[in-house]
Order: C-alpha cells, then structure tokens, then sequence
C-alpha cells in the first residue's frame, strides 16, 4: 500500500500571516535520502497571490485604459 509506512502526518495550511503550506510525515521505517535514512520527511510551498500595481500619475485606470494606452503608444 502507498501509505502503510506513514505513522504521523501533519499539514499546516497558509494563513492570512504566513504565505507557507506545509506537510509533514514522520515514518514507521526509515526510507533512503541520499544516503541517509530518515524517519521524518517534510515538503513545503510558498503560496502568494501575485498582484500587480496599476497605479499611474493620473491615478487609477481600468484596464481598458492601459489597453488603450498601450495601443496609442504602439501607433506613435
């Protein structure tokens, strides 16, 4: 079976405060990493959402204005 060798499992999902998800098993037989054997094996991901500042001199645009702007400056 894929998961008879897991004892404990732990997982930490991202919070408003940390941008990290976590998880965590602790194993009953240790398995080979290099050339280690280990007992606890851990994998962790960044999770962030990626924004972009859209703010011009005049102030705030819709994004059919940077569209268009882009587009005035393509024909010049």
């Amino acid at each position: 079976m894929c998961f008879s060798n897991i004892k404990h499992c732990f997982f930490q999902p991202c919070t408003p405060e940390e941008i990290i998800v976590i998880i965590h098993f602790h194993l009953k037989q240790p398995i080979l990493i290099g050339n280690k054997k280990v007992h606890d094996v851990q994998f962790f991901k960044e999770s962030c959402v990626a924004a972009e500042d859209i703010n011009f001199k005049g102030g705030r645009h819709k994004m059919n204005d940077i569209d268009e702007l882009e587009q005035e400056e393509r024909e010049r």
